[in-house]
């Protein structure tokens, strides 16, 4: 899996102490993964836990998709909520 490495430190950034401090960078969530969750347990709003919308998920959880209704419309808002972190 490519991408950053968390612990490597920015260049050209010190401290008082002198040292480099170490930037934490989150790593990116999959699309495919994410359309997956969607696909095979959007109804129970898993797909919005795994993006971070864990109040949204819960709505999802408890209401069954918004009675589906939410899950039809998360085929294109799934795509939003995975490139745009939150």
């Amino acid at each position: 899996m490519g991408g950053a490495d968390p612990w490597r430190p920015r260049p050209g950034v010190l401290t008082l102490t002198g040292m480099t401090p170490y930037v934490m960078v989150q790593p990116r969530k999959s699309l495919i993964v994410g359309y997956l969750l969607w696909f095979f347990l959007g109804v129970l709003g898993v797909h919005r836990f795994y993006t971070g919308r864990w109040v949204t998920g819960l709505i999802w959880l408890f209401t069954g998709g918004l009675i589906g209704v939410g899950w039809l419309v998360d085929a294109v808002l799934t795509f939003f909520m995975v490139t745009k972190p939150k």
